[in-house]
């Protein structure tokens, strides 16, 4: 099998999944807010703790596996519903590069893991 994507050595590998990061910022900071959103089909701002971003992600990750079968790959890919207008100071992503960096970046930002991704605001 071979990459979309050549691997980026200038970011040091992690032990770390998104998974056990999301596990350890569970357990050490259970009621803090780790994520805020619209659901989809909805207008109302839902704050989701750690605690219950875990739940949520171990129901998915059920969902999923009655779905598929063991050694399976699977992808996700979800509209954003609800976003509000972008910054013009922000920018958008041209190719699906710029969009996979923006999305991780964002991920391990959540996580205050470094990274250069892409260009912080100054």
């Amino acid at each position: 099998m071979s990459a979309y994507r050549s691997p980026d050595t200038r970011i040091p590998l992690s032990d770390h999944t998104i998974g056990s990061l999301l596990v350890e910022r569970a357990a050490t900071y259970p009621d803090r807010i780790a994520l805020i959103a619209t659901p989809h089909g909805s207008n109302e701002i839902q704050r989701l703790t750690y605690r219950q971003l875990y739940t949520c992600a171990l129901q998915v990750a059920g969902a999923l596996r009655e779905l598929c079968g063991a050694g399976e790959y699977v992808a996700l890919w979800a509209p954003i519903w609800g976003r509000p207008p972008r910054s013009p100071r922000r920018k958008q992503p041209r190719t699906i590069d710029h969009l996979l960096n923006q999305t991780v970046g964002k991920v391990l930002d959540q996580f205050d893991i470094e990274h250069s991704l892409f260009d912080r605001w100054s």
